[in-house]
């Protein structure tokens, strides 16, 4: 059975805010992709497949493959300077590349 549109963006939404918002300090949010950033070497790497399934489920929901091409840039741009050792990981925290591809999605599905 395949799921609506609107499912799929309200999964990619828990995930997003999940890896990229969940958390909050003052007027600063943060979510975990950051914290996993910091784990030398696998963290990245775990951050970026989540992200890239956040893009392939985007592309199963009917986002077309210019736009899906423009966010897997944007999740490879995360993951070639998040890797970065201490300024990377300031760029995970600040870049929140999973909540702009969700943006994305949303708009290329008119979906709110």
């Amino acid at each position: 059975m395949k799921k609506s549109p609107e499912k799929i963006i309200s999964e990619l939404e828990t995930i997003a805010n999940l890896m990229d918002s969940h958390f909050s300090i003052g007027k600063f949010t943060f979510g975990i992709d950051g914290l996993i950033g910091l784990l030398p070497g696998i963290g990245d790497t775990l951050g970026g497949l989540i992200s890239v399934y956040i893009v392939l489920r985007g592309y199963q929901a009917g986002v077309s493959k210019t736009k899906v091409s423009k966010m897997l840039l944007l999740v490879w741009l995360d993951a070639l300077f998040g890797s970065v050792p201490v300024l990377g990981d300031v760029f995970d925290f600040l870049f929140k590349v999973n909540k702009r591809n969700l943006a994305t999605i949303k708009k290329e599905l008119r979906v709110s």
